[in-house]
């Protein structure tokens, strides 16, 4: 998992649908309410993507392609990395197994 020391201050990572409005790509949160947030411009992912997003300062930043949302895998895994914010078990449980 990333240091959070590195993120912009009042940055939140969430889980979003990817939808095109017009020329821009917006990300909206997929499991928590929320307002669509322009996608920044270098972010390659299609409409209809589920995506880990960081949120902050007006743009959202690409941060991993998490694959459809009619995929029930990829969902399930968005939805894992949404609760835990890390995918996998802990080092301890890997560890003692």
């Amino acid at each position: 998992m990333a240091d959070r020391s590195n993120r912009p201050k009042g940055a939140t990572r969430q889980v979003a649908l990817l939808e095109r409005k017009g020329r821009f790509t917006s990300a909206r949160p997929l499991f928590d309410r929320g307002q669509a947030v322009a996608l920044e411009r270098k972010a390659r992912s299609r409409e209809g993507q589920i995506a880990w997003v960081e949120f902050g300062a007006g743009r959202a930043r690409l941060l991993r392609d998490l694959g459809r949302i009619d995929n029930a895998r990829d969902v399930s895994e968005a939805l894992t990395l949404q609760r835990l914010g890390r995918r996998g078990f802990s080092r301890a449980v890997e560890e003692a197994a």
